[in-house]
C-alpha cells in the first residue's frame, strides 16, 4: 500500500504537468493564424514537436496530442487495468477448505485493484485529468476499454468471499458447541483463522470504504451504476464486523482502532456521495441515507451519525432489481438545520422511496459542506459513461488476454473486429476466446452501423 501511494503521489503530478504543457502548445498553435493575420506574415511557435512518442500539432498520430503519445507514456495505467481484468476474469468461487485472500496476509488481487482505483479516482488520479484529455484527444483514439474499471467489483467479490467464509466459520463454532448439532472435528484453523491477520484485514477495510468514496466523488453516475458500489460497502460491512468482534493484539491496538474509525468515516462519506443523485439512491443505496431536522447548534458540533448494525444485517440484493436496502432503519443520518428538512420531521423512513429527490438534495448540501462536490461534475462533464478508464486506454477486448509482448502496450497492434468495428483485438486467438461473450453485442453493433 505504501509502494501504491508513492507512485499515485509521483506519477500523477508527472502526468498532469506533460498533459498541461501540450494543451498550452495546443492553444499557442490554434493561436497562430490569427497572429500572421494580424501581423501578415508567418510566426514560429516554440516549442512544438520533438516530444516523447513523435509528431507535432494537434493533428498527429491517434492517441497523440501535441507530440505526447497518451498510450506510451500511460504504459503503466494500460498494464495495471489489463492485469486488472485478466484477474477478474479468472475469478471462481472459492474452493472447499479455501481460506478467502482478503484474510491472508497477501493479498495480490485485492492490491492490485486497490492500486487501479488510486489510478483513477484518488484526488491526485487520472480521472481528474480526464476531463482535459478528452477534450484534447477527442474520439480520434478510439477503442477503449470499455465502461467503469473491474476494480470495484473485483474488491466486492474479494470482500463477498470473505463475509461467506466468515459466516460458514461461525455457523461451525455454533454446532460444534451445540450438543446433537454437530459430530466429527473440524480443522483446528477453521473459526480462528480470520483473528490472525486482522491487522490486514482492518487495513483493507479501510481500503474499500476509501476506494468506493474517490469513486463515489470522481466518477459520473453511468460508471457508478455500472460498478455496482453499494456491493462493495455491503460486503466491507460484514466483514468488517468480524474484525471489530475480534480482540485486538495488544501491540497493535491504537492502529487497527485508528484503521477502522477511518474505515467508518469514509463509509460514511461513500453513502452520502452516493446519494446525491436520485437515480442512484434508487439503484444503489436506496433507504441508507435519511435526513433529520435539528436545531443549528447541533450541527455544528455533529458528523452524520451510522448504523453499523444496519449496515450489517443487509444480507444482499432483494427482490427489487438488485438492490441493497437496509431493512430496520437508514444506515446514515444527516443532521441539518436546512429549511428543506423541516418534512422530514414528519416523513417515516419507511416511506423513502417517496423522498429520494428530497434526500439527494440535501445529500448534495451536505457534501458540498464536507468538500467533496466538485469531482462528480467534472467527471460528468468530461466523458461521458467510459469516464475510467478513458477512452484513449485501447486494450485487447479479451479480458483474459494475457500478451504483454513489446516495450509498452502501445506497441501492441490491435485491429478493429470486421463485423461491428466497435472492439479491437491483439490476436484472432484472443478474438476467437472473446467470441462468446462478444458476439451478441457484436451482432447488435453492426446492425446499428448498417442503419
Amino acid at each position: 500500500m505504501i509502494l501504491h501511494f508513492a507512485l499515485i503521489q509521483l506519477l500523477m503530478p508527472l502526468l498532469r504537468a506533460r498533459l498541461l504543457q501540450c494543451c498550452a502548445q495546443q492553444q499557442r498553435a490554434q493561436q497562430q493564424p490569427q497572429q500572421e493575420q494580424q501581423h501578415g506574415g508567418s510566426l514560429e511557435v516554440a516549442g512544438e514537436g520533438g516530444a516523447a512518442g513523435g509528431g507535432s500539432g494537434s493533428g498527429g498520430a491517434s492517441g497523440t496530442l501535441n507530440g505526447w503519445n497518451a498510450r506510451e507514456e500511460l504504459g503503466l495505467v494500460l498494464t495495471a487495468l489489463k492485469l486488472l481484468r485478466r484477474e477478474a476474469s479468472k475469478h471462481k468461487p472459492l474452493p472447499p477448505g479455501g481460506v478467502p485472500e482478503l484474510l491472508l496476509p497477501l493479498a495480490p488481487r485485492f492490491s492490485l485493484a486497490s492500486f487501479v482505483m488510486q489510478l483513477g479516482c484518488s484526488d491526485h488520479g487520472l480521472a481528474s485529468l480526464l476531463p482535459d484529455l478528452l477534450a484534447g484527444l477527442g474520439d480520434s483514439v478510439g477503442g477503449g476499454a470499455g465502461g467503469s474499471a473491474a476494480a470495484l467489483p473485483l474488491m466486492a467479490r474479494l470482500h463477498e468471499d470473505a463475509s461467506a467464509w466468515i459466516s460458514r466459520e461461525a455457523e461451525a463454532r455454533t454446532a460444534a458447541l451445540t450438543p446433537g448439532r454437530f459430530s466429527g472435528s473440524r480443522s483446528p484453523a477453521a473459526g480462528e483463522f480470520a483473528g490472525k491477520d486482522i491487522a490486514s484485514s482492518a487495513t483493507r477495510c479501510t481500503a474499500t470504504a476509501s476506494a468506493v468514496r474517490s469513486a463515489a466523488r470522481h466518477l459520473p453516475a453511468e460508471a457508478l451504476l455500472e460498478a455496482e458500489p453499494h456491493r462493495a460497502l455491503a460486503a466491507f460491512g460484514h466483514v468488517l464486523k468480524d474484525v471489530l468482534g475480534h480482540p485486538l493484539p495488544s501491540d497493535r491496538a491504537a492502529r487497527i482502532s485508528s484503521e477502522l474509525r477511518l474505515a467508518v468515516r469514509m463509509m460514511k462519506e461513500a453513502a452520502v456521495l452516493l446519494s446525491t443523485e436520485e437515480r442512484l439512491v434508487e439503484v444503489c443505496v436506496p433507504g441508507w441515507v435519511w435526513v433529520e431536522s435539528v436545531a443549528q447548534a447541533r450541527v455544528a458540533t455533529e458528523d452524520p451519525e451510522v448504523n453499523l448494525q444496519a449496515l450489517w444485517e443487509m444480507t444482499g440484493p432483494n427482490a427489487r432489481g438488485g438492490c441493497y436496502e437496509p431493512r430496520q432503519g437508514p444506515i446514515v443520518t444527516i443532521m441539518t438545520s436546512h429549511t428543506e428538512a423541516v418534512p422530514f420531521r414528519s416523513w417515516r423512513w419507511e416511506d423513502h422511496g417517496l423522498y429520494r429527490a428530497e434526500v439527494a438534495a440535501l445529500a448534495r448540501v451536505r457534501a458540498q459542506e464536507m468538500g467533496m462536490s466538485d469531482g462528480r461534475a467534472a467527471a460528468d462533464a468530461g466523458g461521458g459513461p467510459a469516464v475510467w478508464p478513458p477512452r484513449l486506454l485501447r486494450l485487447c477486448a479479451n479480458p483474459s488476454c494475457s500478451n504483454y509482448g513489446g516495450g509498452c502496450e502501445a506497441g501492441l497492434k490491435l485491429q478493429q473486429c470486421s463485423k461491428c468495428r466497435g472492439v479491437c483485438y491483439c490476436s484472432a486467438g484472443c478474438q476467437k476466446l472473446h467470441w462468446a461473450q462478444h458476439k451478441e453485442a457484436c451482432r447488435r453493433w453492426a446492425a446499428a452501423a448498417d442503419e
